[in-house]
């Protein structure tokens, strides 16, 4: 949801002077496992804001196929790298939960995507990382071997986009 929508639908998120302020990140569904990051697993039908902080730059979600088994990534203004959610396989984890934690120390993040059973990013010098689930060579770093942290995936350095799906990714 853009911070736009969310101004223009839910205007208490404005101040008194109404002006736009900096909302932070918002979501709301399903949170069994904690998807929805505000430290609980109560359900939302309207957005709430996860945490406090306003510099989330980018997030991303994955949908599993039973809907409860979602993870989400997310990288900060300065750079660092989050996740959250069921089975966030970059803490070497099998936990799930339902706040962010940092993954790594890195401030060299740019992007991200979930998939089914996999993430992907972007570093800020175009390197492709990679990690979760691969049985199906879905990593893209020619092995079906898991991996529980980010792995670099080749040696180029011009990857500019990156998007994930139920066994694959795909980058350009």
């Amino acid at each position: 949801v853009t911070k736009s929508y969310l101004l223009d639908v839910y205007p208490n998120i404005a101040s008194q002077l109404g002006s736009r302020t900096s909302p932070g990140l918002f979501t709301c569904g399903y949170n069994r496992y904690g998807t929805l990051g505000n430290g609980t697993t109560v359900y939302y039908s309207s957005p709430i804001q996860v945490g406090s902080l306003t510099n989330w730059k980018q997030v991303d979600c994955s949908q599993s196929s039973t809907a409860i088994l979602n993870t989400v990534a997310a990288v900060k203004t300065d750079g660092s790298l989050w996740t959250w959610g069921y089975s966030p396989l970059s803490n070497a984890s099998s936990d799930s939960y339902s706040s962010p934690i940092q993954v790594g120390s890195l401030t060299t993040w740019k992007q991200v995507a979930c998939g089914y059973s996999q993430t992907s990013a972007i570093k800020t010098d175009g390197t492709l990382w990679a990690w979760g689930s691969n049985n199906n060579g879905q990593l893209g770093n020619g092995t079906t071997a898991s991996y529980s942290s980010p792995i670099q995936v080749g040696s180029l350095t011009t990857w500019l986009n990156t998007a994930c799906g139920y066994d694959y990714a795909t980058v350009t």
